[in-house]
């Protein structure tokens, strides 16, 4: 598969993961109301880790279409997780909740793509002398 085909499927995976993450996001501060920077983390802990299982599940099946090393999915999904939750609740202090997870949205992106394409799925080095 060449990479920009791949790279189109990563931002395609990435967009349902998106919408999935803002519904189940902006369902919970509908229903919750006004409410703080905390609150907005945990709910953003909820709907992105969400997200990232549906991720994990594309990411291994369609775009990358490799055996994935699921640890290092984690680390790297935690990681842009962690870095768009942080974001989120950083930018809820100025911005209206979707806005604000859109932002936190953008920064896990960034380090997703990065972190799958050149550690989780990346091919495995052919051994020495083959």
């Amino acid at each position: 598969m060449g990479e920009l085909l791949r790279f189109v499927r990563f931002a395609v995976t990435g967009l349902l993961n998106t919408l999935t993450d803002l519904a189940l996001y902006g369902a919970g501060s509908a229903w919750l109301g006004p409410a703080g920077a905390e609150t907005h983390a945990w709910l953003a802990l909820l709907s992105g880790g969400s997200a990232m299982v549906q991720g994990f599940l594309l990411q291994r099946s369609w775009v990358f279409r490799s055996e994935a090393r699921p640890l290092r999915f984690l680390l790297v999904s935690g990681t842009g997780l962690l870095a768009g939750v942080l974001a989120t609740a950083w930018l809820a202090a100025s911005l209206r909740p979707l806005p604000a997870r859109l932002g936190g949205v953008l920064v896990t992106a960034a380090l997703d793509w990065f972190g799958y394409r050149h550690w989780v799925f990346a091919p495995s080095p052919c051994p020495r002398g083959s």
